[in-house]
């Protein structure tokens, strides 16, 4: 089954994400998918058109074998996809969409109850909210609200809010940006657990973490000013888009150098 197919897809002009342009792509159930370019290459556009909360400007997108509806008239308030599509995907962005004011496990219990598609009863409500934020290491701090929170707190919160409802698919937007290297491992061991070893279980992920990306994405997809560059397997970026595959090499190479005395020490 197709999750996503879009064809000659355009959308317009973010100053902190970019644009797409005449863009096509398309995503498989139970495939990994990392989009590298940064932030105003067009990467986080993308991602935000496919999980509807940014409208298309041109050309065609299906969304779980359906046509995603169009919008004349869209802002941030508003979501462009109907909740029939939106629970069948695990949203996590830069910029959390975490419940203002309300305590984490409060908000997460919200999300369960109003926001998925079977009834739970209060006891697996429960049970799987305190399974989420201990997968996270988060289970301390759901008495706190979001603005009590440091950045890396709320990533992790971010991310669990996002696998609260058990999505048919994952879309993580800069998931490991901001954190340091303790916090890193902890991501690491949660989407070791969310992903790996599921076929069914499909994931995109808008990055500049070259390292995460090979972690968990077969695939590769480079953007640059709004266009696809390469699509393939991490193998064959040597040959088609060089350029790009050597400042990962190097970047990859810089960092195992500067990991050495540590794992001397270890």
């Amino acid at each position: 089954m197709t999750i996503w197919k879009t064809s000659h897809l355009s959308a317009g002009y973010n100053p902190t994400e970019g644009r797409i342009q005449n863009l096509n792509f398309e995503l498989a159930r139970g495939e990994r998918v990392a989009i590298l370019g940064g932030e105003r290459s067009g990467s986080y556009m993308l991602l935000r058109v496919l999980c509807g909360l940014r409208p298309r400007r041109e050309g065609e997108l299906r969304v779980f074998g359906e046509e995603a509806p169009r919008l004349e008239f869209f802002d941030d308030w508003e979501h462009i996809f109907p909740r029939s599509l939106r629970t069948r995907m695990g949203v996590a962005l830069e910029r959390d969409g975490l419940l203002a004011n309300v305590a984490i496990r409060e908000g997460f219990e919200t999300v369960i109850r109003f926001g998925g598609g079977r009834l739970w009863d209060v006891a697996q409500v429960r049970t799987r909210v305190q399974a989420v934020l201990e997968l996270f290491g988060i289970a301390a701090l759901s008495r706190f609200r979001p603005h009590q929170l440091s950045l890396a707190e709320r990533r992790f919160a971010a991310l669990a809010r996002a696998a609260l409802l058990e999505p048919e698919v994952y879309l993580f937007e800069g998931p490991s940006k901001g954190l340091d290297d303790r916090d890193r491992e902890r991501l690491v061991y949660a989407f070791d657990k969310l992903v790996v070893g599921r076929s069914d279980q499909s994931l995109i992920m808008a990055t500049e973490d070259w390292a995460l990306a090979m972690r968990y994405c077969p695939r590769v997809v480079v953007m640059e000013e709004g266009r696809i560059i390469f699509d393939g397997i991490w193998a064959d970026m040597a040959k088609g888009c060089p350029q790009y595959w050597e400042s990962i090499t190097n970047s990859l190479k810089r960092r195992w150098e500067l990991d050495a005395p540590l794992r001397a020490v270890v």
